[in-house]
């Protein structure tokens, strides 16, 4: 990213993060970590469910599990950045995003902006959705030293990836 982009990302990154109380952590990439946008999954789900080994999880399909608004509120707020998982338990989450146009790969909705190409970010690099563990706490640099893959998911744009070759 030029000065201009880099400067503009991080303005509504900090933004992100002063609205959401300093839940999210970026790098643009370094010789120590990845680029990346990091958010506590315990927080940032929209929905999240612990089951108890031996126990039945919520089933998950078109009819969206509930998480009740109580918990929901209390683990939003919670500040648990740090929060681990445990063998044997299942974890059930949900994460919807009305910003993020994977189909069109824009930024959409945001007030005061207009929405915007995702591929002037990315070009033609995907999106990896992932889950981490990490080995320290939130703050400090997210290299491979630290961190302990729960799941990734790779979403490419396969207009642009056409338009390349």
């Amino acid at each position: 990213l030029g000065f201009m982009k880099k400067t503009f990302c991080k303005i509504i990154l900090n933004t992100i993060n002063l609205m959401r109380g300093a839940i999210l952590h970026y790098s643009f990439g370094d010789g120590d970590q990845l680029p990346h946008i990091t958010l506590p999954l315990f927080m940032a789900a929209d929905t999240f469910v612990e089951t108890d080994e031996g126990a039945t999880p919520p089933a998950i399909g078109p009819e969206m599990f509930d998480e009740d608004e109580k918990s929901q509120k209390q683990r939003r707020k919670s500040n648990v950045k740090d929060r681990q998982f445990l063998p044997g338990k299942t974890y059930s989450f949900s994460l919807h995003n009305s910003n993020l146009d994977l189909y069109n790969w824009k930024v959409v909705g945001i007030p005061g902006i207009k929405s915007m190409d995702l591929s002037n970010f990315w070009m033609d690099m995907p999106l990896r959705i992932v889950a981490y563990m990490t080995d320290g706490p939130f703050s400090m640099p997210h290299n491979d030293l630290n961190k302990r893959y729960l799941f990734c998911f790779e979403l490419k744009n396969n207009k642009l990836v056409s338009q390349a070759r």
